[in-house]
């Protein structure tokens, strides 16, 4: 009926319920006046019938009109609830007790590839996994509670597919019917977008965690929001201790020199929005007080709208590459000294070798026993003045010692124990069985650990104890060709009464001594001595808290190197030894020496004559017993340029090269260069007997 028509009835209606109850009214009142007229009264009864009639009918239809009208509201309220229910971006799920799906809207069908007709009357265990076969306690659980809180679970798609879903459930009650309303959500794409957070999260707290510097980060009032590992082993901290405080309260950092406290790095970063670097010799300072000098940097963090966030710090220890600069600048200092050293102690070793002899040949052509006493204790200072020199050539520029491979824990402990007997300072080993072996010269090693032995002693005049430790170490060298490379690293700590700060840093300069009868060589020698065994060597020392020395010694990677030890075995008839040398009394000398011992000397001035001499017995058929050869003559050629041409004619026989400038690498590994072995200038008739019995069988 359109609205019209409705509102006209209802007039019409209105109109009988007034008149007919004016009606009702006005025969009542007739009747009482006409009571006198039966026939009007029966008259007007009957009216008042048919107006009662009419007047019930007209209430009726009006009770009845608003009756419909409620109902077509709810219908309409009804429908409209449906229709918001149906198209709602919720999903929503009404199961029955038993987990008998009742209704599903279309949102929650469309989530699962399904239509709502094959979804209803199905068990929810057939879509949902997680909750479905528990979904008796479910209900139970959210009747008591009336609702529940929000819970993941997955559901399994109409394709197989498993999605993750968000839900919430309440409980309803509609008569005797009772059900539980889900409210569900997609999360499968917010799960992905945690889990590749997560991920990112995690790689970059493995990243951290890899990154060989220390990475502190700050939020924007400068408290530690995060730190990886290094920077906890550097500050001495735990990240979960550290996070929230203030930065300068974890990364105390002061100046090497003045020991005044830097200025926060955050503040500089933050202020000024631009990365800063520390000062130059920057020193960390641990939570335990140990302290470490660092090279670091600040960046800012922004995000993607360059809008500032906090403050990254990166730093490192350079402790360990600020020594090797030292050592490095040490070794320099050294240059100039060699150069001069070499020369002087070459020329040197001539004449005491000259010294030697004559002293060795005046022994044995002499018969009073006063005499060779004087000769000997000559010979005593004569050995002193060598010593002295071969220090001065162990630092000289070109030279190598003399290495092989051995072990290091055997050596150490009986050169140790041979220094320490008769003092009182005892020590004290710590050196693994599985130390790698060493590859280095005996002597002069010997001789480094001498040095550093004797100044312990004369750091705990009251005795004490020297600790004795050896470890394998790995380090990386630095330079283009940056490799990694194993050392062994040899440490000697006494508790003396350590080396003051402003002498530290001298104490491997030449000349350099605090004490007034040493020459200042011993620890510059030993410093030479590693650094041409491939090493390098530093010291921590604290006044009053001792010194400890480490030694970092190449390990022996290769087949062991055996000085040339050749034995001729064409036993030789002919005794004639070549003698070339540009010195007169070094010839004397040798000449002297080789009759001593059953052979003669053929003298020769330098190379060419010795080479023509020798070229000239092979043409006529005769052979030498051996040769001696200077390394080098000024202004002709030595031993070293006429070798290869006698080793071409001759590969067996025995040849010895001699120099004073024994540290030149001919010295060091004679065989290398062709020569049977060699002898350093000045040596004494036992030395000097000793290769020829070595060398020279028969």
């Amino acid at each position: 009926m359109k609205p019209s028509m409705k509102k006209t009835a209802e007039s019409i209606t209105a109109v009988y319920v007034i008149v007919g109850s004016i009606w009702i009214l006005l025969s009542d009142l007739a009747v009482e006046s006409l009571l006198q007229e039966p026939a009007l009264v029966t008259r007007f009864q009957t009216y008042k019938g048919f107006a009662f009639i009419l007047f019930t009918a007209a209430i009726l239809y009006m009770v009845l009109r608003r009756r419909l009208a409620a109902v077509e509201n709810a219908q309409k309220h009804l429908e409209q609830f449906r229709y918001i229910v149906e198209h709602a971006g919720q999903e929503i799920y009404w199961v029955e007790k038993t987990g008998k799906i009742a209704y599903v809207n279309r949102a929650a069908a469309n989530s699962l590839g399904y239509t709502a007709a094959e979804m209803v009357q199905r068990n929810i265990s057939d879509f949902d996994p997680v909750y479905g076969p528990f979904f008796a306690e479910h209900f139970e659980k959210v009747k008591k509670e009336k609702i529940a809180a929000p819970f993941e679970t997955t559901h399994i798609v109409k394709d197989g597919r498993t999605i993750a879903k968000e839900m919430r459930s309440v409980y309803l009650s509609m008569g005797k019917e009772e059900l539980i309303c889900g409210f569900g959500s997609d999360i499968t794409r917010r799960k992905e977008y945690e889990e590749a957070l997560i991920s990112e999260k995690e790689s970059l707290a493995v990243t951290l965690r890899s990154i060989g510097d220390g990475v502190v980060t700050t939020d924007m009032r400068g408290n530690v929001t995060t730190m990886n590992p290094v920077a906890e082993a550097l500050t001495g901290w735990s990240e979960e201790d550290a996070r929230g405080k203030p930065v300068t309260e974890i990364f105390v950092i002061a100046e090497e020199a003045s020991g005044e406290t830097c200025p926060n790095p955050v503040e500089n970063v933050i202020r000024s929005g631009q990365i800063q670097s520390l000062c130059e010799n920057t020193i960390l300072t641990a939570r335990d007080s140990t302290e470490y000098l660092i090279a670091d940097s600040g960046a800012p963090i922004t995000d993607k709208n360059n809008q500032m966030l906090g403050v990254v710090l990166v730093f490192r220890d350079i402790t360990e590459k600020h020594r090797l600069i030292e050592a490095a600048q040490n070794a320099e200092k050294l240059e100039s000294l060699g150069l001069l050293a070499g020369g002087i102690a070459h020329d040197f070793n001539n004449l005491l070798g000259g010294i030697f002899g004559y002293i060795e040949l005046g022994k044995l052509k002499n018969t009073d026993p006063n005499v060779t006493d004087l000769l000997d204790r000559a010979l005593d200072t004569i050995e002193k003045a060598r010593s002295l020199t071969r220090q001065l050539l162990t630092f000289a520029k070109g030279g190598d010692p003399v290495k092989k491979e051995q072990p290091l824990k055997v050596f150490v402990q009986e050169t140790i124990k041979f220094l320490l007997s008769g003092t009182n300072v005892s020590w004290q080993f710590d050196i693994p069985e599985d130390i790698r072996p060493g590859f280095f010269d005996e002597n002069q090693i010997r001789q480094v650990i001498e040095n550093i032995v004797s100044n312990a002693c004369q750091a705990m005049p009251d005795g004490g104890i020297l600790e004795i430790s050896a470890e394998n170490t790995l380090i990386r060298n630095e330079g283009p060709a940056a490799a990694e490379k194993n050392y062994i690293k040899l440490s000697i700590k006494d508790n003396g009464v350590g080396i003051p700060r402003e002498i530290l840093p001298h104490i491997f300069d030449p000349y350099y001594t605090t004490r007034a009868k040493a020459h200042g060589l011993g620890l510059t020698t030993c410093f030479s001595i590693i650094k041409r065994h491939g090493g390098f060597m530093d010291v921590i020392s604290e006044p009053d808290d001792g010194s400890e020395f480490h030694i970092y010694l190449p390990a022996a990677d290769m087949p062991e190197a055996i000085a040339g030890e050749q034995a001729d075995a064409d036993f030789r008839t002919d005794n004639r030894i070549l003698l070339m040398d540009d010195e007169e009394v070094v010839r004397e000398i040798m000449a002297e020496m080789i009759g001593s011992v059953g052979f003669s000397a053929i003298c020769k001035t330098n190379g060419e004559e010795a080479l023509t001499f020798f070229l000239e017995e092979i043409r006529a058929g005769r052979s030498l017993a051996g040769m001696i050869l200077d390394l080098t003559v000024p202004g002709g050629k030595g031993g070293i340029e006429i070798i290869d041409e006698i080793r071409r004619h001759d590969p067996a026989i025995p040849v010895f090269v001699v120099s004073g400038y024994s540290g030149d690498p001919v010295m060091a590994r004679p065989e290398e260069y062709g020569f049977t072995t060699s002898l350093k200038k000045p040596f004494q008739m036992r030395e000097f007997k000793e290769i020829f019995e070595r060398h020279m069988p028969g």
